[in-house]
């Protein structure tokens, strides 16, 4: 509408375009948030507005701004101080140049689009496929041959921005390692020779600055993996939406990442480094290291509302957990350790990726390896001792690891070698989850531990998103008389242990009602009758009088036909509690007169997982305690058949490799405790040296 002094006023003004630009992109060309969709919008915006500027004479799209002179990304000063909700607001890494402009940030995320045009998650964000809509812009405006090599990895064209007749371009970036010291990503990838680009193994290593209220807290994580077309992991991979306590107090935390966690508690965001960048023909390798205090995660996540205490959030949003009286502020990250030496060595081959780990701090603590992916098949070691089951990973209501939930322990000796599948496509199962652009089929994982050579194994189920969660409201009658009357957010979480005296009743009724029916979950846990010699009575074997009960298909199966699972517990004998009609109370009626009943007993709740559970997400921990921990491992995506016949670790800084085909890889490297770390690798067949290399 042409008023233009409006528009002078939102370029030029102390917090408009102009100022959002120079302060945003950082030196490597990543936008301030670090979270690879926000990239590619706000490079959108930009370039828009850019097109938007033309007719008046300004070339925005090709201006230089002058970089942001100082470390904070944000124009609010209420937004540079670090702390809230244990988050950090300025920009980290090395500045090789002075001045940024709108391209910037369209090549910088070139290097890291695999051969599909799929762009890794890295903070808030999914897997992205930016060969439609973003690239066709980018090359609408500067006609840059990258760009249209981008496009033609996609299937479908742009119809507004898009440019016909596109140059044919082979691009070698989408097959090079790379890295970005602001943003925080090194990707490497495999440079196997006479191997089609969809079997390039390609692994990414997140580091690097924070990036505010979208930053996790992952320095180290393996924040992504793909091969084949097909990724398995993301940082958000399930989500519970920007208002739910989940936001903060579990979906960001270290908990769910593929690093390795400290005290089972959140790594605080301080300025970390890449050490080291190897591309070579025969391996690709990076070093990234943090010195960082852990924490517990900030109590309840983010408080939206400051009338509103977080008990009444958690009832809210139907999704219960213990709120102890002595709890911390809401908000608050509280239980600081003292810093911690962390250093991840990853080294990409033909068929692996290797990691090593090495931590040290001043004081004992517990370190898990975590490592999350779906379809567990089992693990085998030297030897395996099955220990026990808990309902939680850790009961600690002010942790995260209370969400992991059905976990089995063992006792590991030797090198453990755990299996997982995941599938798209035909028979796949991945409700729950957001794992988009991924080619149908297969992606198997063997994960070996090989160091420490006796460890603790967990692997337990992880926190998926499947809309379970219901305000349950109940009550318990026996001959007119109200016994109990209370509620519940039933979830993954939320269920009340019941334990009342009937002694002497004739008569007994159960009532639920709930605020939604989108998922059937509600079942009285193991439901059963005390009787006075003694002996018990399932509810589930006498006869009941329901009404307006959904029935399941099959005694002992949940609605969906897989096990009943309350809160990570195994209920087969469980008695429907799910209303058919929301809006309505359902009713369970049970006679006492014959019975002698002293005491009724349940586990009120909601089952998760739903259905059958193979295909369910999975969080493996390796667990070892002390001032000091080393890990070595090997993780091998394959789609048939497994390249690997065995891994040993003769020490903590050497791991031998025996492939199936003969050869023999060993890799040797130094320096993790020091930080000056260099590696070399060797392979060998009948005996002699066919390659080696080494860093430098």
């Amino acid at each position: 509408i042409q008023d233009w002094h409006l528009i002078d006023q939102l370029l030029n003004s102390p917090t408009g375009i102009y100022a959002h630009l120079e302060h945003g992109i950082m030196s490597d060309g990543w936008w301030y948030e670090c979270a690879v969709g926000y990239n590619t919008w706000v490079a959108t915006e930009f370039s828009e507005i850019a097109l938007a500027l033309e007719p008046w004479g300004i070339n925005f799209k090709d201006r230089e701004f002058p970089l942001g002179t100082t470390k904070h990304f944000s124009l609010l000063a209420s937004r540079r101080v670090g702390g809230q909700y244990g988050m950090q607001f300025e920009k980290w890494g090395s500045l090789e140049r002075n001045s940024v402009k709108i391209k910037d940030m369209w090549d910088a995320a070139v290097p890291f689009l695999d051969y599909r045009g799929v762009l890794p998650a890295i903070n808030d964000a999914v897997d992205g496929k930016v060969s439609g809509k973003p690239y066709e812009l980018a090359y609408f405006v500067y006609r840059d041959p990258e760009y249209a090599a981008i496009i033609q990895r996609g299937e479908g064209r742009d119809l507004l921005y898009g440019v016909p007749d596109l140059p044919e371009v082979t691009s070698q970036k989408m097959k090079q390692s790379a890295y970005a010291d602001n943003m925080g990503i090194v990707q490497l990838r495999s440079q196997t020779k006479g191997r089609p680009q969809s079997e390039q193994i390609q692994a990414t290593m997140h580091y690097g600055s924070h990036g505010g209220y979208h930053g996790h807290f992952d320095r180290t994580n393996l924040v992504s993996m793909m091969r084949y077309g097909r990724s398995p992991y993301g940082t958000l991979m399930y989500w519970y939406g920007y208002g739910s306590y989940l936001y903060k107090f579990l979906k960001q935390t270290s908990i769910n990442k593929n690093m390795v966690v400290v005290d089972e508690k959140q790594q605080e965001p301080v300025e970390n480094y890449r050490t080291l960048f190897h591309s070579g023909e025969m391996m690709q390798a990076s070093v990234v290291e943090t010195v960082s205090r852990w924490s517990y995660p900030p109590y309840g996540g983010i408080h939206y509302d400051e009338e509103q205490t977080f008990a009444e959030r958690v009832w809210e949003e139907g999704r219960s957990i213990h709120v102890p009286e002595d709890a911390p502020e809401y908000g608050a990250c509280t239980d600081f350790t003292k810093p911690v030496t962390q250093r991840r060595l990853m080294i990409v081959m033909d068929d692996y990726i290797m990691m090593a780990d090495y931590l040290q701090g001043q004081e004992e603590h517990q370190f898990d390896w975590m490592f999350n992916s779906k379809g567990f098949k089992g693990v085998t070691a030297d030897k395996v001792e099955y220990l026990r089951h808990t309902n939680q990973y850790n009961t600690d209501p002010l942790g995260s690891a209370q969400f992991i939930v059905d976990c089995d322990w063992y006792s590991v000796e030797g090198t453990s070698r755990a299996s997982f599948q995941t599938l798209w496509g035909e028979g796949a199962d991945n409700s729950g989850l957001r794992l988009p652009h991924s080619t149908d089929g297969a992606l198997k994982i063997d994960v070996f531990n090989a160091w420490p050579k006796n460890a603790e194994f967990i692997v337990g189920t992880a926190p998926e998103s499947h809309g379970v969660n219901k305000q349950l409201h109940y009550s318990i009658q026996a001959d007119g008389e109200t016994l109990l009357e209370d509620r519940t957010g039933a979830w993954i979480l939320g269920a009340d242990q019941i334990d009342l005296d009937i002694a002497g009743k004739k008569q007994l009724v159960l009532t639920t009602q709930v605020d939604n029916n989108k998922n059937n979950t509600i079942f009285w846990g193991n439901a059963r009758l005390v009787l006075k010699d003694g002996s018990e009575a399932l509810l589930s074997s006498l006869p009941l009088e329901f009404n307006n009960i959904v029935k399941p298909a099959s005694a002992g199966l949940d609605y969906y036909g897989g096990p009943i699972k309350i809160a990570g517990e195994s209920m087969k004998d469980s008695t429907p509690g799910m209303p058919g009609n929301a809006k309505e109370a359902g009713v369970i009626t049970v006679d006492l007169s014959e019975l002698d009943a002293v005491s009724f007993k349940a586990k009120l709740g909601g089952d998760f997982p739903m259905g059958d559970e193979t295909q369910r997400l999975k969080s493996m921990a390796v667990r070892t305690h002390g001032t000091e921990a080393r890990f070595l491992s090997i993780v091998e995506p394959y789609e048939n058949e497994s390249m690997i016949e065995s891994v040993t670790a003769p020490n903590a800084n050497e791991l031998i490799v025996k492939l199936t085909d003969g050869r023999t890889q060993q890799i040797k490297f130094q320096g993790m405790e020091s930080g000056d770390v260099q590696v070399a690798v060797s392979e060998m067949q009948n005996g002699e040296v066919i390659r080696e290399e080494a860093t430098h």
